[in-house]
């Protein structure tokens, strides 16, 4: 385990990361976003945002990038995990959450923070009904 004692070390590892991903990438290997595993301090939603992010400073083109968060995961999670056929793809007979954006990541990845609502498992969430919720969550408290 490489011990980080300063904010150079930092930068240095970062760095070293963000060659490794664009390498990897390059050569075709399955690159899956995952900030939003349950590291404490991390917030589901908001930390993969800045995870596509850094995967676009580390050379992948934006659409690279949200393939790491949508259909590489679902082929991978279709083909070893659940052994499911109906992931990883947009199309009629399959599985899929959406969610609906404001403006194209393509453009600018960070994009993916101007969200309209969600479609999961058929029903549709717009952000304010989203917004309501998450704040009676946190008032329960």
């Amino acid at each position: 385990m490489l011990a980080i004692t300063s904010r150079q070390d930092i930068e240095n590892q970062l760095e070293f990361v963000r060659e490794l991903v664009r390498r990897l990438n390059d050569r075709g290997v399955p690159v899956l976003a995952g900030t939003d595993s349950g590291v404490e301090g991390l917030f589901p939603g908001k930390a993969l945002h800045r995870e596509l992010g850094e995967l676009v400073t580390a050379g992948l083109s934006p659409a690279d990038a949200l393939r790491t968060a949508t259909s590489t995961p679902g082929r991978f999670l279709a083909e070893h995990v659940l052994r499911s056929p109906e992931l990883g793809r947009i199309e009629e007979g399959f599985a899929a959450d959406l969610i609906l954006l404001d403006a194209d990541p393509m453009l600018e990845i960070d994009n993916v923070s101007q969200l309209r609502g969600t479609m999961s498992r058929g029903m549709w969430h717009p952000l304010e009904a989203m917004e309501r919720a998450r704040a009676g969550m946190r008032s329960d408290r």
